[in-house]
C-alpha cells in the first residue's frame, strides 16, 4: 500500500505542474489579447484625427487679441463677479468661433452693430 500512496502523490505533483504551465500559458495568451485589443483601439482613435497644420498666428497677434479680450471683459463686466467676466469672455469667443463674426477677436469686439445694419436695410 505504501507504493500506491507514493504513486498517487507523484501523480498529483505531476498534475499540479501541468496545471501551472497551463495557467501561465493562459495568462500569457490573455496578456497578448489585451495588448492587441488596446493597440487596435488606440490606432482606431488616432486614425479619426487629422494632423494639425501649423498656424500663422504670431506671439504679437496673440498678445493683441488677448489685450482686446481683456479690455472687453473690463468694460463689459468690470464690476461683475468672476462668473460674469467668464461669461463675457465665453460669449466673445463663441462669436469668434461661430463663423458669423470675424475670426479675429479684436475685429469681433470693435465691429459695428451688424444686427442694426441688417434691420435698416
Amino acid at each position: 500500500m505504501t507504493e500506491l500512496t507514493l504513486d498517487r502523490e507523484q501523480a498529483q505533483v505531476d498534475m499540479s505542474g501541468a496545471t501551472q504551465v497551463v495557467k501561465v500559458l493562459l495568462m500569457v495568451l490573455a496578456l497578448m489579447i489585451s495588448v492587441f485589443m488596446l493597440n487596435r483601439v488606440v490606432v482606431d482613435k488616432l486614425d479619426k484625427y487629422e494632423t494639425a497644420e501649423s498656424s500663422q498666428i504670431t506671439t504679437a497677434m496673440r498678445e493683441r487679441q488677448l489685450g482686446c479680450l481683456s479690455k472687453n471683459i473690463y468694460y463689459e463686466a468690470g464690476s461683475e463677479p468672476f462668473e460674469g467676466k467668464v461669461a463675457v469672455a465665453q460669449v466673445t469667443l463663441n462669436r469668434v468661433n461661430s463663423g458669423q463674426f470675424p475670426a479675429d477677436i479684436c475685429k469681433t469686439i470693435y465691429q459695428k452693430n451688424i444686427f442694426r445694419n441688417k434691420i435698416i436695410k
